[in-house]
């Protein structure tokens, strides 16, 4: 759902800046890799774009110009989707439907083809997965061990409409039930990262898209080695890392319930929904990690296999071609789909730090 929390082992944020880096690698050590970083604050986290470069190719003559200028049109892609799937900014397309009390509302190409996976994706979840969760969710408020309880009867209401259908016809929207919502959160970031990421295929860059740990390798390092990327300890700081996993240009998204929580009268309350019952998910998973061939499948299969739990949720991803999971459970055990191999010579690396 909300605040998917991922994090790179290599990765730093410079907010609205430019940072240019030079990375030797002892693979290959006549390769110089150039990182020219992009960063900015939208869809409620922080969003960076890191372009990696030969710094000794010499064919740009301003690399830091060209890649910022590139980076930055990728963060206005970014900014274009979110118009369009934000609960909260006005007359955006999923304001409308959720204030349209079930009527029919014109919507963009995008907004039709996200809800649409987000269809299926309810649909191979058995409900796991359901962006109509909206009415509820917009009841709690999840912070950094701070936030809001709802009230009891309006949660009661609000639940009622989880689970309408959504009705696409041509290239509008409406909702079965009058009083139900969408909630993109538990996808939109992944979306909007695969749009950028798009965009920066198309120019033949190799690059990462992060967008709050809705995060998507783009094309092949010019070293030509794997993108490393790292999963957060969850009862570690900030920086530690559980697991570190080697992976090619694919979509990679950490859902986990150790950074945003509060407690309730003794009980502690995280944000990742079930919309069965509107209340946090209770089961013994602490994070999923999801690869999957974008970050629209693994977002919305991260959410899924967290509220599915560890041996339904496994068997979930097992079933869907080209996605692979790694669980941590709350006894510090880990679980992984049979994709995932701990040998140099596997497609996918996992390398457990503690």
């Amino acid at each position: 759902m909300k605040n998917l929390f991922f994090i790179f082992i290599f990765a730093v944020i410079f907010l609205s800046a430019c940072q240019a880096e030079n990375m030797q690698n002892d693979t290959n050590p006549q390769i110089e890799q150039h990182i020219v970083t992009q960063a900015d604050f939208m869809m409620d986290t922080f969003v960076t774009i890191r372009i990696f470069c030969d710094a000794n190719a010499n064919t740009i003559e301003n690399p830091e110009e060209y890649y910022g200028a590139v980076a930055r049109q990728a963060l206005d892609e970014i900014r274009r989707i979110e118009g369009l799937l934000s609960m909260t900014l006005e007359n955006s397309d999923v304001w409308n439907i959720n204030h349209s009390q079930g009527e029919a509302v014109l919507v963009s190409e995008h907004t039709i083809e996200l809800l649409e996976r987000a269809i299926h994706f309810r649909e191979i979840s058995g409900g796991a997965f359901d962006v109509t969760i909206g009415a509820v969710s917009e009841l709690w408020t999840f912070g950094f061990e701070t936030g809001e309880f709802p009230e009891p009867s309006a949660h009661a209401a609000a639940l009622e409409a989880v689970g309408a259908d959504i009705i696409i016809e041509g290239d509008s929207v409406r909702l079965s039930h009058p009083n139900a919502m969408i909630d993109l959160g538990g996808i939109g970031k992944g979306y909007a990262a695969d749009i950028a990421a798009s965009f920066l295929e198309s120019l033949g860059v190799a690059a990462i898209v992060d967008i709050g740990g809705d995060t998507v390798m783009v094309g092949t390092k010019p070293d030509g080695t794997q993108w490393r990327v790292g999963i957060q300890d969850p009862r570690g700081g900030l920086w530690d890392v559980f697991a570190s996993v080697d992976v090619d240009d694919v979509g990679f998204v950490t859902s986990g319930i150790y950074q945003r929580f509060f407690f309730h009268e003794g009980r502690r309350y995280h944000h990742v929904l079930n919309p069965q019952t509107g209340f946090p998910v209770d089961n013994d998973i602490v994070s999923v990690s999801i690869i999957a061939p974008d970050a629209t499948t693994a977002e919305g299969i991260a959410t899924a296999v967290h509220v599915l739990g560890a041996e339904a949720g496994i068997r979930l991803a097992e079933g869907i071609y080209g996605v692979e999971a790694v669980l941590i459970l709350d006894d510090d055990g880990v679980v992984f789909t049979s994709g995932i191999g701990h040998d140099y010579d596997a497609r996918i690396r996992l390398d457990i730090r503690r």
